[in-house]
């Protein structure tokens, strides 16, 4: 027979339990396990005099994924982005370092960092990439994000996509450089939203936008709202649209 306090111990362990998992987020609403960085290269023939500009930035988004101790995926994208797109640039910067640098950050982070620099061959390859077929469509593109971006979120990863273009969207029923009604973007909005659903909580950002382009700005801000108002539909950010990479959130 039990006693009245061996029936209370129970009670407030299950009470405790129950507590601590109201206070968890749901799974896939968090970055459980940190980041994931993920860089799509526009190697299209508007791109061809000025991607090489690419690099610095490039680069510092691979530093940012080793220092932050993320996966890193890259790839460069064309006319027909869901042919071409196979992520053939990665780094495992999440991948545990060598027991050697065990209890020691400076040397970890050092570990890390030369391990960034070695992808960089592989990044200058990226921007030599030739394009098969013209076009940039941004619906194909923003498809093959969300696919990783998926993978990443299933395993508790925040994904963070940086995607590297002169910001002109053409294909998928969008062309930039025409006026595009709000009617008809509405439509172009629902018909590829439901696609990317492996987008919802993740952030994406636009790096070149403008540089080295010969279109108006009108046609520049016809890609922005597409890119804007599709990013919105599928539960993602569009967190920056620049020239340069923008700096991370915090630094001086």
């Amino acid at each position: 027979m039990s006693t009245p306090f061996q029936r209370i111990v129970p009670v407030i362990a299950c009470t405790l339990l129950l507590g601590g998992c109201a206070n968890e987020k749901p799974t896939g609403t968090t970055s459980d396990r940190g980041d994931a960085f993920v860089a799509a290269v526009d190697v299209t023939y508007s791109t061809q005099g000025v991607r090489q500009t690419y690099l610095p930035d490039l680069v510092a988004v691979t530093d940012r994924a080793a220092a932050a101790r993320a996966p890193f995926y890259a790839d460069a994208f064309d006319g027909n982005p869901a042919a071409h797109i196979r992520w053939r640039v990665q780094g495992d910067f999440a991948r545990r370092p060598p027991a050697v640098y065990d209890g020691n950050e400076s040397l970890t982070q050092q570990y890390l960092a030369a391990r960034a620099r070695e992808l960089r061959p592989q990044l200058r390859e990226l921007l030599a990439t030739r394009p098969t077929r013209s076009g940039s469509p941004l619906g194909e593109l923003l498809q093959s994000i969300s696919g990783l971006c998926a993978q990443q979120r299933t395993a508790g990863r925040h994904c963070r996509a940086y995607v590297f273009t002169d910001g002109v969207f053409i294909g998928d029923g969008f062309d930039a450089r025409r006026p595009v009604r709000q009617r008809a973007l509405q439509q172009f909005v629902d018909r590829w939203a439901t696609r990317l659903s492996g987008l919802r909580g993740a952030e994406v950002s636009f790096v070149g936008v403008g540089y080295g382009t010969t279109v108006p700005p009108r046609a520049l801000e016809t890609s922005r709202r597409g890119a804007q108002a599709l990013i919105a539909a599928a539960g993602a950010e569009m967190k920056d649209w620049n020239v340069r990479l923008a700096p991370e959130d915090g630094a001086a």
